[in-house]
């Protein structure tokens, strides 16, 4: 947790910063520049939010594990604001003050959220399993770090991951970027975070194996599937290989399925998606465990029991 906490003093110090710009130029009381300086806050907002926010492009511009914190934008941008807003003498003090303590405090709710709530319980697995599955219903994430790992060789167990990847009442990406980024130190593999295009085009062209976390399209698309999520729901798998006909290979955590094939309908369904994959460090080496002559073995089996071979 080191990083977490690191990360959260230097974003005080951040958001502390822009409120004391904020602070000067409106106390300097020329209209131009303050107007200026306010419209240059607007304008990164915007851009955050249509380019960054949520999105895997963070993980290059902060390439460390608490990007989770260094990656939200939006608490210094707020102070921003907060610093102009104190020193603008044309509004009451007391609803400048108002104004200025909802906005640090959804700030620093903002950047204290992952770290709060209670990560859920999982469960030991049993000993010589390659595949985790999930022993709670919040912990698909957290299952599906540990299989990637212990594909390329490297042991992890479900209740190691909910804790590295931040789980509460489920898990963002930026979490699992965490849980495995740590996971990896010292190894000869790194992580990293790609957009997931539903597109068949660009699904077929984009390396798979590795962490696929998801959100779908609509409660019916996702009820349709008959998979058992919910609505809006996320939902955490690991992506093995693609399949003819722009199908997918892939392992779900979730008891009930296991290794599945997700035809071009079900992947229609798909709002959007981060695919997290482990890449190695300098020199090409190979995956321990011969991950991919595994993967080519299960697949022809099933297609051989499904009677397409």
């Amino acid at each position: 947790m080191t990083d977490l906490y690191l990360s959260l003093c230097a974003m005080a110090v951040l958001c502390t910063a822009a409120a004391v710009v904020g602070a000067r130029i409106a106390r300097r009381g020329e209209r131009r520049l303050l107007v200026r300086f306010q419209g240059l806050l607007c304008l990164l907002l915007i851009l955050y939010m249509s380019f960054l926010w949520d999105r895997p492009l963070l993980t290059w511009l902060v390439p460390c594990s608490a990007v989770i914190i260094l990656g939200n934008w939006l608490p210094v941008i707020g102070c921003g604001f907060v610093g102009v807003c104190l020193k603008t003498e044309s509004i009451r003090l007391w609803r400048r003050l108002v104004l200025s303590t909802v906005t640090c405090g959804l700030a620093g709710y903002s950047l204290v959220h992952p770290l709060l709530g209670k990560p859920p319980r999982a469960m030991p697995l049993s000993p010589g399993s390659t595949f985790q599955f999930q022993t709670d219903d919040h912990t698909c994430s957290a299952a599906a770090a540990a299989s990637l790992l212990r594909l390329h060789g490297i042991p992890a167990t479900e209740s190691e991951m909910v804790r590295l990847c931040l789980t509460r009442e489920g898990t963002r990406w930026q979490g699992v970027y965490r849980g495995l980024k740590i996971k990896l130190r010292g190894t000869s593999w790194d992580v990293v975070a790609e957009e997931f295009s539903p597109s068949p085009e660009r699904r077929s062209s984009q390396p798979m194996l590795g962490v696929l976390s998801l959100t779908f399209a609509s409660r019916s698309g996702s009820q349709a599937l008959a998979s058992g999520w919910t609505g809006a729901a996320g939902h955490s798998v690991v992506a093995l290989q693609h399949l003819p006909e722009y199908s997918l290979w892939v392992f779900d955590p979730s008891p009930e399925f296991g290794l599945e094939t997700w035809d071009h309908a079900f992947l229609c369904r798909i709002r959007s998606g981060v695919l997290l994959r482990l890449v190695p460090r300098g020199t090409a080496i190979t995956p321990a465990v011969n991950v991919q002559q595994w993967i080519d073995t299960a697949i022809g089996e099933s297609l051989a029991r499904s009677g397409r071979l």
